[in-house]
C-alpha cells in the first residue's frame, strides 16, 4: 500500500512543483560599501589622538534612502534595480565608512555619531549633505556632497565646501559600480580629513 500510494502521489508532487506557486530561490543580491584598503588610509600627517571629531548629520536625498541600488540613465530619470540590493540603508553604511575612513586618516578613534548626547563631545563636527551617489550614464560615479565644518565650542563655521566627485567604473555590473562608489568615497574622506586637519590646527 505504501508503494502504491507513493506512486500514486507522484505526478502531484510534480504537478505542484511546476506550478506557479511552488516556492522558488530568492534572486535577489546584497551590497556593501567597503572602507580604504590599509595602504591608502595614511594619515597626510602626525596622528591626531586627542581630536574628538563628530560626524554629522549625514543626509541622502529620498530616491537614495531605498535598498534598490540606484543607477541614473539620464539627467532627469533613475531606475531601480530589480535584483541588487544594499544590505542596509545606503545612508548608514556610507556614513560608518566614511567615519572609519576619516579617523583613519587623521589618527584617531574618537569619531561620534550625531547627535552626541554622551560625555565625549567634538571639538569639531563636520555635516555633509549629499546630492547624488550613483552611477551616472557616461559610466562614471558620482559623489555630489556639500558639507560644512564647525567648531563646537565656539558654534562657529570654520570651514565649508562643495565636493563633485567622479570615480571610473572600472568594470561591468553592480559589483564593479559599488567597488567604483567605495573609491569615491575613500576620496571624499581624504578631502574631509585634509579640512579637519587644517581646521585642527588652527585652533590650537
Amino acid at each position: 500500500m505504501t508503494t502504491r500510494t507513493g506512486w500514486l502521489l507522484l505526478p502531484v508532487a510534480l504537478a505542484l512543483a511546476c506550478s506557479p506557486l511552488a516556492p522558488r530561490p530568492d534572486p535577489s543580491r546584497f551590497y556593501l560599501l567597503t572602507g580604504l584598503p590599509p595602504t591608502e588610509a595614511v594619515a597626510d600627517g602626525p596622528p591626531l589622538p586627542d581630536l574628538v571629531l563628530g560626524l554629522g548629520p549625514v543626509s541622502f536625498p529620498p530616491y537614495l534612502r531605498r535598498l534598490e541600488v540606484v543607477n541614473r540613465v539620464s539627467e532627469n530619470q533613475v531606475v531601480f534595480s530589480e535584483y541588487d540590493r544594499w544590505a542596509e540603508s545606503l545612508e548608514a553604511n556610507a556614513s560608518r565608512v566614511l567615519a572609519s575612513n576619516v579617523a583613519a586618516l587623521l589618527g584617531t578613534e574618537q569619531v561620534v555619531y550625531f547627535p552626541w548626547f554622551g560625555p565625549q563631545q567634538p571639538q569639531l563636527a563636520v555635516e555633509v549633505t549629499v546630492r547624488r551617489f550613483e552611477p551616472q550614464p557616461d559610466g562614471m560615479v558620482r559623489l555630489w556632497t556639500r558639507w560644512t565644518l564647525r567648531d563646537t565650542a565656539r558654534r562657529s563655521v570654520v570651514d565649508r565646501g562643495d565636493s563633485d566627485l567622479r570615480e571610473s567604473v572600472a568594470g561591468t555590473g553592480t559589483p564593479a559600480v559599488v567597488e567604483a562608489m567605495s573609491t569615491v568615497l575613500g576620496r571624499f574622506s581624504r578631502e574631509l580629513a585634509i579640512a579637519v586637519r587644517r581646521a585642527y590646527g588652527a585652533g590650537r
